[in-house]
Order: structure tokens, then sequence, then C-alpha cells
């Protein structure tokens, strides 16, 4: 084991999404108050253009053949990265400012950049960093998530809320055997919700892994507004709208709710989601706005993971809508901790929505107090802190 006190945090990229980075930013912090010095080590994608050549060629070729043939034809890697990255890097215009003052990073191309010697321990986690279909928009593999490039070192390897993203196993028999080696390396394991803990334990042969506070529950209001203190940010007031997958049924919610409350609407999110859309417009309001959301809305109506942790964490009334496509089983696991599964909502039920809009919320503090301290002990006992350490 090498002396070096430096802890390196695998997780998703830090661009413009605000609970990826608000997670980052919480356990870089809760570390430091710890006594350690960390770093996200975040892949960084540069967009890389077709040349001429390559779109005379290649446009025509996949349009014959998607015609001619019926046949579909596989995009270029290089078009992912123009089209997809490009647009991301673009969308995060505001956001990154935040990151690049409150998160320290270590900016790679390829995790065989990394040394044994750069770290006494790697954190996995947290948000969906086990959730494949994400981490190949990103350049990065499953198993890369599973620390595969460190497989031969002396560290400690520990996951922190490490989160799958879905609700039914989606790796491979290949993947599965792979990633199931690589996890009996490591030193400790937790995860976000209790389905990850139970696939853990049932595909992956890890049976001490245990289920932890996603990381920006470990800080309480005051930290996030802190962050907030002499920025200039919109003062919104009112229902605070924040549904990444806009639809007819999330809408009618939103008109049902806003009437029954009689009161205005805002939203701290993108204008346009379209690839055409001018950059002003896609890209997302500053991190700092997103926060002030919470502490001026009277109730929030979301279908986002992390917006249901904040209303939770700024005491907000709130309405969850399940959204299927971005993992449901993580909104029942935070939800029923803390007695809240009665505000998600599938199906328009006017009748329903009027009994929650008509509740204030209930949340134990102790209960909050306890799975903090549950948490927080996680991470001291991994890292080799005396139990009495406080932060």
């Amino acid at each position: 084991m090498n002396n070096n006190k430096k802890i390196g945090v695998i997780t998703h990229p830090t661009i413009f999404n605000y609970g990826g980075i608000l997670q980052a930013y919480a356990l870089q912090t809760v570390l430091k108050r710890l006594g350690f010095e960390s770093e996200v080590i975040e892949k960084r994608l540069y967009p890389k253009q077709l040349t001429q050549w390559e779109k005379l060629y290649l446009y025509p070729y996949r349009y014959l053949k998607k015609k001619l043939l019926h046949k579909k034809c596989q995009v270029k890697f290089e078009e992912i990265q123009y089209n997809k990255v490009k647009f991301r890097y673009e969308a995060g215009k505001y956001t990154m400012p935040f990151v690049d003052k409150y998160v320290r990073h270590r900016y790679i191309h390829d995790y065989n950049e990394l040394k044994a010697s750069d770290y006494f321990a790697i954190i996995v986690g947290s948000d969906q960093i086990w959730k494949q279909r994400t981490l190949y928009l990103w350049g990065m593999r499953i198993e890369n998530a599973y620390l595969d490039f460190a497989k031969n070192w002396s560290i400690k390897r520990i996951s922190y809320a490490a989160s799958f993203g879905f609700s039914d196993w989606d790796y491979d028999e290949g993947q599965t055997q792979r990633c199931k080696e690589l996890l009996a390396k490591f030193d400790a394991v937790s995860c976000r919700e209790d389905t990850g803990e139970a696939f853990c334990k049932s595909y992956l042969n890890y049976a001490d892994a245990c289920t932890v506070l996603d990381p920006t529950m470990l800080l309480d209001c005051n930290d996030y507004l802190a962050l907030c203190s002499g920025q200039h940010v919109k003062n919104q007031t009112g229902l605070m709208c924040y549904v990444l997958d806009k639809d007819e049924r999330s809408e009618r919610i939103i008109e049902l709710v806003q009437k029954q409350l009689g009161c205005t609407s805002f939203e701290v999110m993108a204008k346009s989601k379209s690839a055409a859309a001018p950059v002003e417009e896609r890209a997302w309001p500053p991190v700092e706005e997103w926060i002030e959301g919470f502490q001026n809305a009277s109730f929030i109506v979301t279908d986002s993971f992390h917006a249901c942790v904040f209303s939770i964490l700024f005491r907000k009334p709130f309405v969850a809508i399940v959204n299927k496509d971005r993992g449901e089983a993580r909104f029942y696991s935070l939800l029923d901790q803390f007695g809240l599964s009665d505000r998600l909502i599938n199906d328009i039920d006017e009748e329903r929505l009027k009994l929650i809009v008509s509740q204030p919320l209930c949340i134990d503090q102790s209960v909050l107090d306890a799975k903090r301290v549950y948490s927080i002990d996680f991470l001291k006992n991994n890292l080799g802190l005396d139990g009495n350490c406080q932060l």
C-alpha cells in the first residue's frame, strides 16, 4: 500500500447535469472534511468532426444501404463524439464555471494514464456509474467503472452509493463475469438503492454490499445555499417545474397542480434540447440558480431523482412523476426511506394529486440524521479513520 493519501473518484462527467455535478461536489466536500485530498478522475472526449471525404463517402453509403437494402449502418464513433459530446459541452456553458470553481478534477484521455502511486484509494460513485448505456456515450467501458485499469494495484477500492440505474439486470454473461471478478477486489461496496445492493449480492457475488445515502444528502441545505451567496440569480417563486422528459402526462400534471395552488410557475432548465437550436437556448442555467429554485419554490413537480433529493433537503412539498426511462427503482428506494412513496405518481389522477398538493411535507429528521451517520461511518471505517473522527 502506498503512503499517498490522495483519493481518486470515478463518476459520471460533470458538465451540465445538476445532480451529477452536486453529488461530485458533495462527496469531495465530505472527504475534505474527513481530512483527505481528492480529485474527480474524468475522461474527457474532445469533439472530432468528420473529414470532408468521410462525409462524402459515409452519408450516401448509409442512406443507400438503409433505403435499398433496408439495413442499418453503424454510425462512426467520431460522429457520436461530434454530435453528442460537442452538444453536451455547449449545454454546460453556464454550469461549467461552478464545476471549475468547486470540483477538483483530473482530466484524462485514457485510464492507462493513471498509476498505482497516484492514489491511496479510488472511490467509485455515485449516480448511475454502473449503467453501461450511459458510460458508452463518454467512451467508458463498464469494466472501467469496476476499476479494471487498477486490478493489479495495491490500493483501497471502495464504491460509494454506486447506482445501476435499472430495475432488471442487463449485463450480458461476459460482462457479469468480468465485473464479478473485479468487484471481488473491492475493500467495500455500497449502493444508492436497495435494488443495487441486491444486484451486488445476487449477480456479482458480493455478500457484504450495503445501501447508503446519495452524496448530496450528506450535506444540508445551508451547505448548498452558501454556494449561492453573492451570486446574481433569478428570484423566482411559486411552482418549480423541473421535468426532464416532458410529455402530455407531465404537462397535465403541472397544469392541475398549478391550478390547485393558484400560483405562478417557473423552470430552471435549458429552453431547448434540440441540436438545431441556438447554443443560448441549449445551455442550462447556472448551478446556483437551480439550488435557489428549491429555496424559493413553494412546491416542486419533477421526474428527476436529484430534484426529489433537494426537495427533501429543502423541506419543500413535491410531486414525483415516475420516469421509467431514467430508472424508476431509484425513486422508490429514495422515497421509501423517508415514508414519501405516496408522492410518486404514474398516471393522471386528479383526486390523488389534490391530496398530495394539500399535504405538507413531513420528514422525520432523526431518520435522515441516522442515515447520514451510517453513510459517513461507511466512508470513515473503510478509509481507515478512527470511529470518533468528526466532520
